[in-house]
């Protein structure tokens, strides 16, 4: 991108960068990009330029999701429970605020934000105090990689050896936003004429070094899939949407197939506690019947269930570990939106011919589809709005000069 095309910083950029900012080190900072992103919208009436269709299924997917809260049999859950469906309104509003150039630069500012993440939870190994980052790690001391024993039984210095790379929240929700960040290099250098920075590329290295000791096994499944697909669109290939498709059905088809036969989950390895979880949650699916537990509302039903269910005494509060099935168990009816939802995405981005921003929404669609069979995105209050924002960086408006969307 040359420099007198990049043009001004607008306001919906520096409210989206602050969502962005917000997922790696603040929850709050998402509420209050969101909130500016919605009063620019609305003032500037952007929204007349967007899909009507996506529009209606991210509606359509809020009311299942409040009428479940509202007719579940668990009690109401917590305003920020209830609510949490509103981070699919990003989708909407990227495309009609930003223009590929802003585009370009917040993606890049994501890998920057991804590689001091990475870097800070490395410095506390090696130096094996938190140090002055210690406030922004307050849930314990990190020793150095060199003093953890190996183990088989325990692998505990890759599970515990960069325990900080989960920064300010947890491990799942850095690794697995880490995974989406590092596929826009990579898309970036397979399906654009623009040549990735060095600076971009030292991030990288810095975030999959950090990713690679984090003992976050979906990540890199993730990051394996995605990375698929972007190798797929570099071909161009003729039937890109129905590979994607198949592909799509393939995971979903493994993400069954872990839930309910044995003898996979014993191929998978050490799926243990996880196993005993869905045996636990596709019984309360069939319970709960199609009012469900209420959006939001499973973890505090574990908190109440599992100390008294056999095998799950330790487990003290915790999710399903699997988006549809946790979807099943809490809201059923709200899977037909989110299935209709991912489905007209896919069309949208294989619409026309594939670049840079299209690959990547599409390998990040792919990418948290696959992490959806192991955890559940749309509670981890990092990953899943800056999934959605990520996703929509490919259903921005395609008027911009020659040579900076990035084809």
């Amino acid at each position: 991108m040359h420099r007198h095309d990049r043009g001004k910083m607008t306001p919906a950029f520096l409210s989206l960068c602050l969502i962005g900012f917000g997922a790696h080190f603040g929850v709050a900072l998402i509420q209050i990009g969101f909130i500016g992103c919605v009063i620019l919208g609305f003032g500037s009436n952007p929204l007349a330029r967007v899909d009507r269709r996506l529009i209606a299924l991210v509606f359509l997917f809020g009311v299942m999701a409040l009428s479940h809260s509202l007719l579940g049999q668990e009690p109401l859950a917590g305003a920020d429970y209830l609510l949490r469906w509103r981070y699919l309104l990003l989708l909407p509003l990227v495309p009609v605020l930003l223009k590929p150039p802003e585009v370009h630069r917040l993606l890049g500012a994501f890998v920057v934000l991804t590689g001091i993440s990475a870097l800070y939870g490395i410095a506390q190994v090696l130096f094996g105090s938190p140090g002055w980052l210690g406030f922004l790690h307050p849930e314990g001391t990190i020793e150095p990689l060199w003093r953890y024993v190996w183990s088989p039984d325990q692998n505990r210095w890759i599970r515990d050896g960069l325990k900080a790379t989960g920064t300010i929240h947890n491990i799942a929700a850095f690794a697995h936003t880490t995974m989406l960040v590092m596929l826009w290099p990579l898309a970036k250098g397979l399906l654009s004429r623009d040549r990735v920075p060095p600076w971009q590329i030292l991030a990288g290295l810095l975030a999959l070094a950090a990713l690679s000791l984090s003992g976050a096994r979906a990540a890199w499944l993730g990051f394996g899939a995605g990375t698929m697909i972007l190798i797929l669109c570099r071909w161009q290939l003729k039937w890109l949407r129905a590979t994607i498709f198949s592909l799509l059905l393939l995971i979903g088809g493994l993400g069954v197939g872990l839930l309910t036969h044995p003898g996979l989950q014993k191929a998978a390895g050490s799926l243990t506690g996880r196993a005993s979880i869905w045996t636990h949650c596709l019984q309360t699916a069939k319970d709960a019947g199609p009012y469900g537990l209420g959006y939001g509302t499973h973890a505090g039903y574990s908190e109440r269930v599992y100390p008294q269910t056999p095998g799950l005494e330790k487990t003290v509060r915790t999710w399903c570990h699997h988006l549809p099935l946790s979807l099943a168990v809490e809201a059923p009816l709200s899977l037909i939106p989110a299935a209709l939802l991912m489905i007209l995405l896919v069309f949208m981005l294989t619409g026309s011919q594939t670049g840079a921003l299209e690959g990547y929404a599409l390998a990040c669609i792919v990418a948290f589809w696959t992490i959806a069979q192991l955890h559940d995105p749309h509670f981890q209050r990092e990953f899943f709005p800056i999934a959605m924002l990520m996703i929509g960086c490919g259903l921005i408006n395609k008027e911009a000069p020659s040579g900076t969307d990035g084809r």
